[in-house]
Parts: structure tokens; sequence; C-alpha cells
């Protein structure tokens, strides 16, 4: 995973692009399980908050979000995830965000950050 094969995740609240919160995931060494989680609130300048997390705690983290996505009184209107190796996947956040999609989200990040796609040039 290099640098421009950052997972990126984007929360949505308005039309307002830099509003939204971005998380941005980067393996830390090649060879280890060690990820760099970035989280950048849009409503916060300034400041920009980074963890050091195992491919164990991250996917907690990860699970613990989109749980928390569902049930949040002020909430993202949408979803958008970019991996390197899939189309961009938007997602509408409403009661439609089923455990089912959750899972299938967090498997596909998963899999990119433990066996990242090769990429060729054209």
């Amino acid at each position: 995973m290099s640098i421009g094969d950052d997972i990126i995740i984007r929360l949505i609240r308005s039309e307002i692009k830099e509003n939204d919160d971005v998380i941005k995931i980067r393996r830390r060494l090649h060879h280890h399980q060690s990820f760099l989680l970035r989280y950048t609130d849009g409503l916060v300048i300034n400041k920009v908050w980074i963890n050091d997390k195992t491919i164990i705690e991250l996917m907690k983290y990860l699970e613990n979000l989109f749980l928390c996505l569902s049930y949040d009184n002020d909430p993202f209107i949408k979803l958008q995830i970019s991996i390197a190796s899939y189309p961009i996947i938007f997602i509408k956040i409403d009661e439609e965000f089923k455990e089912d999609l959750k899972y299938s989200l967090l498997g596909i990040i998963y899999d990119e950050l433990i066996k990242p796609a090769a990429y060729f040039t054209r």
C-alpha cells in the first residue's frame, strides 16, 4: 500500500465539502500490521488527530464507527469510501444502513489492508 493508496472514508454532513469529516488509513510499515489512522473533523479548524493502530484495533474502531453512524442524533447524510481497487462507494446513512452492509464494508477494507491490490500502468 503506497501513499497514493490510502483508504479514505469521508463522512458527508452537507453539500459543503469543507465540512466533511475525513479518515485516512495508511499502512505504517510494509511488512508489519501497523496502520496510521488520520482523522480530520471538518468543523474543527487546524486540528488533525493521528493514531497508530494494529489491524485488530483498526477494525474494531471502524466497526464501532459504522455502528454509531446508525444511531447518531446529528447524523452525517452520506458515507464515501475510496479504496484503490474498488470504485468509489457512496452510501446514504439512514435507517437502511443495515448490519450486513456494514460488515461487507468492513470486509472490503480488511481485505485491502491485509493484501493490497497491485496496480499496473496502461
